[in-house]
């Protein structure tokens, strides 16, 4: 039994998450990430898979990554899996797990409902880290423009101005707590991409 737990834990992907600025900078250095990947063939396209929050995350990601396909030689991107936290099926390399802020997971309308639309959130992200088989990037973002935060059901607890705007600061999905001992150090946006030599 100890030897079938030791193996699990060895046998893990390595968990990383990256807190970035804005959810336009995860945005596109997750899909800048994710073109490397497939350019320097450190990862098969097919083997890739970015799970989004909701339908917005997904069709921009979606752009940006199509967008640089028709720019850039050598990519792949367009076989690199978009998948909703709860719809992700097969087993891949590398998952980025994004927009993993209180508000996206719970979704804001699970939070203070029913404990069953929380324990399936948690569950279904909970699942996510099943999927992956080397490395597992989560990230979320420190701040949002708060029109766009409130529209989108972001929690946040503070504002405040930035260059004329008001801006939400945004808080983690309280599901990391639930990794305990195992739970990833935060990593900055910037520190993620020097290690990809993308900055």
């Amino acid at each position: 039994m100890l030897e079938s737990a030791q193996s699990q834990v060895a046998n893990a992907p390595e968990i990383t998450y990256v807190k970035w600025r804005t959810p336009g900078e995860e945005l596109s250095s997750t899909a800048l990430i994710v073109a490397h990947l497939t350019r320097e063939h450190i990862c098969r396209p097919r083997r890739i898979c970015v799970a989004v929050p909701n339908r917005t995350w997904a069709i921009r990601m979606r752009e940006v990554l199509d967008d640089m396909d028709r720019n850039t030689v050598g990519l792949h991107t367009k076989h690199v899996k978009i998948a909703y936290y709860n719809a992700i099926e097969d087993n891949y390399d590398w998952l980025f797990l994004m927009g993993c802020v209180d508000g996206f997971i719970p979704p804001a309308q699970a939070s203070g409902t029913t404990i069953q639309t929380n324990d399936e959130a948690r569950a279904a992200w909970g699942n996510a880290f099943n999927h992956a088989t080397k490395r597992v990037i989560a990230s979320s973002f420190a701040k949002a423009d708060a029109t766009f935060a409130k529209a989108a059901g972001i929690q946040s607890d503070r504002r405040k101005m930035e260059h004329g705007r008001v801006m939400a600061m945004c808080k983690p999905t309280p599901f990391l707590r639930d990794k305990g001992r195992f739970r990833p150090s935060t990593v900055g946006g910037q520190a993620l991409l020097r290690s990809f030599n993308l900055n």
